[in-house]
């Protein structure tokens, strides 16, 4: 079986990476979790409590549902960030 990881550079341009090796694509992982947006965000994670709130995000403890490992995420607000000047 082969797994994959698909970026996309936007509609037209997309690269597809094929591997069998768990430990590469676990390397991809890392690397591209650092650099990217995360989708599929609730599917991921399960929140476990809050730990901070501010004026424009909240702090959250989270767990993720691969490994358990628990992390903490800042959640922006949508709404201040777009009608921030240089929010968008």
């Amino acid at each position: 079986m082969k797994v994959g990881i698909r970026l996309f550079y936007d509609s037209a341009r997309q690269f597809t990476f094929y591997c069998n090796n768990p430990s590469i694509l676990e390397a991809w992982y890392c690397l591209l979790a650092k650099k990217l947006n995360q989708k599929g965000f609730h599917e991921m994670f399960k929140p476990l409590r809050k730990l901070g709130k501010g004026n424009f995000a909240t702090v959250y403890e989270v767990e993720r549902t691969t490994d358990g490992r628990r992390f903490a995420v800042k959640a922006f607000s949508k709404v201040h960030a777009f009608n921030a000047k240089n929010g968008k």
